[in-house]
């Protein structure tokens, strides 16, 4: 079996290896399209037209649009386009891109799908990070009242308790599996609750090494002391 090439995106020949000139064609074709606002605004509205209509357009988007950007709609589809980068030393990161729809069983359902995933990651050497959104866990809402400063009611502290309990299993998996996991950075309205959550963990679970990693996003002008104070916290609670 020949050796494939490792990635290399300073050869661009090297770089595209895994793609044929007919993948590469219509990734251009993808790539120009949503380049040209008209038409990539027409397109989305389209779409949404005939989902709500239940129009068969799920083959079409999954050979274009879906097909490019994602890796699957199942984590075995998913694993698939993984083994894939992987012949090429490209490693990959099962992200599910489904967030919660508002509710406490829809919350879980995302946790336990998450869960999978990591579970699915650790029997592999070419996924060695899990990702989470916190959104995806709990209402957003509540977050947004906490950075506010505002007092939460009842029901509100408790719903925020389970919110953070799904992080820490999360977090917990992949300390016992021998994952890293990423809190993913999301709006600046509630993101230093976020931050917080995943300090909390990180002093937890980093102990021995690097198991929890948070993420700044740097166009952002407060990122570089945000990183500078979480790096003297880390410091002074002893955690990596």
């Amino acid at each position: 079996m020949p050796v494939k090439p490792k990635i290399s995106f300073e050869n661009l020949e090297v770089a595209f290896a895994s793609k044929s000139g007919a993948e590469l064609r219509k990734m251009y074709l993808i790539f120009a399209t949503l380049n040209n606002n008209l038409i990539s605004d027409l397109g989305i509205g389209l779409a949404n037209l005939a989902f709500k209509l239940k129009l068969p357009v799920k083959g079409i988007m999954k050979k274009t649009m879906f097909g490019h950007f994602c890796g699957g709609e199942t984590i075995k589809e998913s694993i698939q386009a993984c083994k894939k980068l992987a012949e090429y030393g490209v490693e990959s990161i099962l992200d599910l891109s489904v967030e919660g729809k508002g509710d406490e069983a829809s919350f879980d359902k995302t946790t336990e799908e998450i869960y999978q995933t990591l579970v699915e990651s650790a029997k592999t050497a070419y996924m060695p990070f899990g990702v989470f959104k916190v959104t995806g866990l709990g209402d957003y809402h509540i977050m947004i009242k906490i950075q506010d400063g505002e007092k939460l009611s009842k029901e509100e502290q408790a719903a925020f308790d389970r919110m953070k309990a799904r992080v820490d299993k999360l977090c917990k998996a992949a300390h016992d599996l021998g994952l890293r996991i990423l809190v993913d950075a999301e709006e600046s309205w509630f993101q230093n609750v976020i931050d917080d959550l995943a300090y909390e963990a990180m002093e937890k679970y980093n102990q021995d090494r690097c198991v929890v990693y948070n993420t700044y996003q740097m166009y952002r002008h407060d990122s570089l002391s945000r990183l500078q104070k979480a790096h003297l916290v880390a410091q002074e609670k002893g955690y990596l």
